[in-house]
């Protein structure tokens, strides 16, 4: 005969998992987002996200119900592009260095 008080552990468990959903979508809104297909600015900028991957991109897209929204303000998204100028390895430090910049 199986315990009471696991039963009362596994429903408490099963009502916490269905009753919040998880979030799949994340939407990142910004003013402007740099088309690199076009070569345009688009305005009214918003990006869906689905898990780790770009659904759609463009101006004033729909946002679904229950997504999580991002709002960047101001910002210009630049969605799939990294900083590739970034240097991340890099051991000189710039003040008090041999070489100037």
């Amino acid at each position: 005969m199986q315990k009471p008080e696991c039963l009362v552990v596994v429903l408490c468990l099963a009502s916490c998992l269905c009753g919040q959903p998880a979030v799949t979508v994340t939407a990142v809104r910004a003013a402007r987002m740099i088309d690199v297909h076009s070569g345009t600015v688009v305005a009214n900028a918003v990006v869906l996200v689905e898990k780790d991957r770009i659904q759609a991109a463009g101006d004033g897209l729909a946002i679904p119900a229950g997504a999580r929204l991002i709002n960047l303000g101001d910002a210009t998204l630049l969605p799939g592009l990294i900083d590739s100028h970034t240097i991340c390895c890099s051991t000189t430090t710039w003040r008090g260095a041999a070489t100037p910049p």
